[in-house]
């Protein structure tokens, strides 16, 4: 199925006659779909069969598809904005998990060290970290542990 272009499918609702359309009442052999309130006959059908369903389409059309159209752009607009902020998820994510990374490597290196460090050490291991970190931040992180 090919997309179609909507905003050329809204110049072609826009540029037929005002909506609303509605269908005459029924005639013998045939309905006319005028518009409201003037009554200017847009086309006529058949009103037996097939015809007064086509009447009835071809009515509701006029305000429906504008209306649709509009959904339809709307939606559109809606997921192109929702794949950016995906897409800025996906790179904060990533810089998150390489962070995550970076302090698992400064933790591991205090506690994969010689046991005798903590056992001789007089810090405590959440003093060991902050000293770890320290050790290895930038001066945007120095001020986060300094907290």
């Amino acid at each position: 199925m090919s997309r179609r272009d909507l905003h050329a499918d809204l110049a072609i609702c826009n540029a037929a006659t005002a909506g609303p359309w509605r269908t005459s009442p029924d005639g013998r052999y045939s309905l006319d779909i005028v518009s409201i309130p003037e009554q200017v006959v847009i086309c006529s059908t058949d009103s037996f069969g097939d015809g007064a369903h086509d009447a009835r389409f071809i009515a509701e059309a006029r305000t429906g598809w504008p209306h649709a159209i509009g959904r339809a752009l709307e939606a559109e607009r809606e997921a192109d904005a929702l794949r950016v902020r995906a897409l800025a998820a996906e790179r904060k994510l990533a810089e998150a998990e390489s962070e995550v990374e970076r302090l698992r490597g400064v933790l591991e290196y205090f506690a994969v060290s010689p046991i005798f460090r903590f056992v001789e050490s007089p810090h405590s291991l959440r003093q060991m970290a902050q000293m770890a970190l320290r050790k290895e931040a930038t001066t945007d992180d120095q001020a986060q542990i300094d907290r």
